[in-house]
């Protein structure tokens, strides 16, 4: 296993939206900006749920990289190209998720 000097700011037990509603396909339609039929989008978001899945059970990886990975890998089974700064706008649209309505305030 490769070691690293990174320290993350934050950490969540939180996994695919236990504690926050993880609202990941407006910023995936967004970065596809009609790259793919409406008819295709449920293909692609399964695609693009399990290469994410896929990504978080190798090596560790800041959850930037494991998006923009699993992103282009999506991108590239569609035959479409990838999107340059993908991993980071993901990282950006998950700072602003909240919480599920029935979880309560600490």
């Amino acid at each position: 296993m490769a070691t690293t000097n990174f320290r993350p700011k934050y950490i969540s037990f939180d996994c695919y939206g236990t504690l926050i509603d993880f609202d990941i396909d407006p910023t995936t339609r967004r970065l596809l900006d009609g790259r793919i039929s409406d008819e295709q989008w449920p293909a692609f978001e399964k695609v693009f749920w399990g290469y994410r899945y896929d990504e978080v059970c190798g090596d560790y990886k800041p959850y930037e990289q494991i998006l923009q990975d699993s992103f282009d890998r999506a991108c590239k089974r569609f035959g479409i190209g990838p999107t340059e700064g993908a991993g980071a706008q993901f990282a950006e649209a998950v700072r602003g998720w909240g919480a599920h309505d029935d979880v309560r305030p600490r």
